[in-house]
C-alpha cells in the first residue's frame, strides 16, 4: 500500500511490462514511457532558451555596463535572428532605411546597418529609451573602445576640424561608422576618390550619398558640425570605427543589438518622417 505524506509531490508509476505504457498511480492516467522526462527536457530547454535570451550580463564590463543599465530601464528585448539569406547592399538599405519619425535614430540606425552586414535581421526606429540610450555620446565612445573594435581618432579644436580630419584617414574601398558633430552615419571612400555618407533616415533618396567637394559643408550641413570651439569635447568623443577591421561577430554586439532591434509592425519611419 502506498501512502501520500503531507505536501506529498513524489510520484509512484506502474510499468506492466507489457509495452511502452506506464500508468499514474495517483491520476491513474495511461502515458508513454519517456514522455515526462521529454516535456522536463522541453521545459529546461524553454527555460534556458529565455534566460539566455534577454542577455544580463557579459564577462566585458563594457557590454555588461549596457546590458545591466538597458536592463534597469525597461528597454525591450527582441533577439536578433540570422537573416534568410544573404541580402546585397542595395537590399540591406531598402530594408532598414526610411523616413525617420523618431526624435533622431542616426546612430543605432548605423549600428542595424553593421549588424545587417554579419548577416542578421536586424531593424531600428523603435525611439524611446532604446533611441536614448544608443545616442548618448558616451556610450558610444564606450563602445568604440570594446577590445576588437578598431576606433580612428583625430585632434582639433572644434567638430568641424576633427571631422575633416577623421575623414582624412579613411581608405579606399573600406566603410566606416563615423559618429561625430551631432550626427552618425557609414562612410566610404570610393575607388574612384569620392566620399560618400549612407544616408539611412530619408523618406526618399536614401543610400549612399556625396560629401559636397568640400567636405567641411557636408560636416556642417548634415552633421552639424561647428567651426566654433568646443575646448577640446569633439577630439575627446569624436571617432571613426573602420568596420572591416573590427569583429563585430561576438555574441555579445548580436546580443546588444537586440535591445535595437524592432518589429517591422513598430517602427516609426515612413514618408512622414525626415533626416535628423
Amino acid at each position: 500500500v502506498f501512502r501520500r505524506h503531507r505536501h506529498c509531490r513524489c510520484k509512484v508509476i506502474y510499468d506492466p511490462a507489457e509495452g511502452k505504457k506506464v500508468k499514474d498511480v495517483w491520476t491513474k492516467k495511461w502515458r508513454d514511457e519517456g514522455e515526462e522526462d521529454k516535456i522536463k527536457d522541453r521545459i529546461e530547454f524553454s527555460e534556458k532558451h529565455n534566460a539566455s535570451s534577454k542577455p544580463m550580463k557579459s564577462e566585458n564590463a563594457v557590454y555588461d555596463n549596457f546590458f545591466k543599465e538597458l536592463n534597469s530601464t525597461g528597454v525591450d528585448y527582441n533577439p536578433v535572428n540570422d537573416s534568410k539569406r544573404e541580402l546585397s547592399d542595395q537590399e540591406i538599405v531598402a530594408r532598414i532605411a526610411g523616413g525617420d519619425m523618431t526624435r533622431g535614430s542616426c546612430a543605432s540606425v548605423g549600428l542595424a546597418y553593421i549588424g545587417q552586414k554579419q548577416g542578421w535581421d536586424v531593424l531600428d526606429f523603435r525611439d524611446g529609451e532604446s533611441r536614448k540610450f544608443f545616442s548618448r555620446v558616451k556610450n558610444l565612445k564606450d563602445l568604440s573602445k570594446i577590445k576588437g573594435i578598431t576606433s580612428l581618432t583625430a585632434d582639433g579644436k572644434s567638430s568641424l576640424t576633427v571631422g575633416n580630419r577623421l575623414l582624412e584617414q579613411a581608405e579606399t574601398g573600406k566603410e566606416y561608422y563615423l559618429a561625430c558633430g551631432r550626427h552618425a552615419s557609414i562612410i566610404r571612400r570610393t575607388k574612384e576618390g569620392k566620399l560618400q555618407y549612407l544616408e539611412l533616415q530619408a523618406a526618399k533618396n536614401s543610400g549612399w550619398t556625396d560629401f559636397n567637394r568640400n567636405p567641411r559643408n557636408t560636416l556642417h550641413k548634415r552633421f552639424g558640425c561647428t567651426s566654433k570651439s568646443d575646448y577640446g569635447a569633439s577630439a575627446h568623443f569624436d571617432f571613426m570605427v573602420d568596420i572591416e577591421k573590427s569583429d563585430f561577430s561576438t555574441d555579445d554586439f548580436k546580443s546588444l543589438l537586440g535591445f535595437i532591434n524592432t518589429p517591422e509592425s513598430e517602427q516609426r519611419r515612413g514618408e512622414s518622417g525626415s533626416t535628423k
